[in-house]
């Protein structure tokens, strides 16, 4: 018991330390409000377009309350670094999917300033991980552990769900 939690502490240590989003922090605090998705401001040095942008845009539109231009910018770059990695084979609208379904499985739909830690500790978890925790695989647990669990999990408890889903495929279960 005490090796796994030993080890569970580690990989959350290892998840947080990696900054790749910091060089975007001040595009990432864009609070102007979206009203139309085909006027946001294109992003820069992301791996999608445009018309992926405002895609992801009306996704988030569809079912999030409060979106901010940061917070496009914020699951557009998100987005991008998974394509990057070759994650889905790069398909944007396939991992914007599932990083909005996991907003929308942990009840945040409405707590614009929750999205951003939330997906950052995805994307931190596939990239420490190294690809061993995707999107999905965090996408699929929350829906196995049921809404109540899902949508009650602290910010902290989410981390630690991650790294206990880590440990778990670690010994194949």
């Amino acid at each position: 018991m005490h090796k796994q939690l030993a080890s569970s502490t580690a990989l959350l240590v290892l998840l947080f330390a990696n900054p790749s989003l910091a060089d975007y922090r001040d595009l990432l605090k864009d609070t102007t409000p979206v009203e139309h998705c085909d006027a946001i401001p294109t992003g820069e040095k992301l791996l999608i377009s445009h018309a992926e942008e405002a895609q992801i845009c009306s996704k988030m539109q569809g079912f999030m309350q409060g979106i901010r231009a940061g917070d496009v910018y914020m699951v557009a770059l998100i987005t991008s670094l998974l394509i990057a990695d070759n994650y889905e084979n790069g398909d944007a609208t396939v991992i914007s999917g599932e990083l909005l379904e996991i907003i929308r499985l942990r009840g945040l739909y409405d707590q614009p300033d929750q999205w951003q830690p939330n997906l950052e500790m995805v994307l931190k978890s596939w990239q420490a991980f190294h690809g061993n925790i995707s999107p999905r695989d965090v996408k699929d647990f929350l829906v196995a552990a049921g809404p109540d669990a899902a949508k009650n999990l602290s910010l902290d408890g989410f981390g630690n769900m991650i790294a206990v889903l880590h440990t778990e495929k670690q010994q194949g279960n």
